[in-house]
């Protein structure tokens, strides 16, 4: 994800976020995540809502892996202590 920012004499600066992937689920060979909601999906989406102060991404639908994708390294971090 590529931020775009104003800076002093009308110059642009990219700031390029580093997304932090931790994985916290793998379904069996030929099942698709988004199609497949259970317990711990709720539970994990609740503790995000309650925990994370910066930006986080889930994994599309159509993969066998569910994952959360954090800008923020302490959130990756704290998720991954808890959930991975």
């Amino acid at each position: 994800m590529v931020e775009k920012r104003r800076v002093p004499h009308n110059v642009f600066v990219e700031v390029v976020v580093t997304l932090h992937t931790i994985v916290y689920d793998k379904l069996s060979t030929g099942q698709m995540a988004g199609h497949i909601r259970s317990l711990l999906d709720d539970n994990v989406d609740r503790w995000l809502e309650e925990h994370c102060q910066g930006r986080y991404y889930h994994n599309p639908g159509w993969t066998d892996t569910k994952y959360i994708q954090f800008e923020d390294s302490r959130d990756a971090m704290l998720f991954a202590l808890r959930w991975a």
